[in-house]
């Protein structure tokens, strides 16, 4: 199933990476975006099935935060992004219930195990 992924990475190398693994996979990205702000009006307009979301993005709110917000208001499946966990990012993280965490840097066969477990979960819910 071809999914609509939003990219939010503050880092535009990392984000070109992250979106050229994706489309290789035959999924579409949506958008990417550098801050919450803009995550929020991208996913506004997209509606993406799934956020690849940076836990530590610039800017007034972090990743957990724009991804709570996000996961409320679209329904979309988080997938963090991280280069560093302590106890409280964790936490944080977990309250998102996200579909996964990813380390940076970035294994593209990871993204790749997260989206089929989320094509499989999606199957059985219908």
């Amino acid at each position: 199933m071809k999914l609509k992924v939003l990219i939010v990475e503050d880092e535009s190398i990392v984000a070109m990476d992250i979106a050229s693994v994706l489309e290789e996979l035959g999924h579409e990205v949506c958008g990417t975006a550098y801050s919450g702000e803009e995550a929020l009006r991208i996913a506004e307009a997209t509606f993406p099935d799934v956020i690849l979301m940076d836990v530590g993005l610039k800017g007034e709110a972090d990743g957990i935060t724009i991804a709570n917000q996000l996961k409320q208001k679209f329904r979309a499946a988080i997938i963090f992004l991280t280069g560093y966990i302590n106890n409280e990012t964790k936490s944080r993280m977990q309250s998102v219930e996200p579909l996964g965490v990813l380390s940076k840097p970035i294994d593209d066969r990871a993204i790749k195990e997260i989206l089929e477990k989320y094509n499989q979960e999606d199957k059985l819910k219908k």
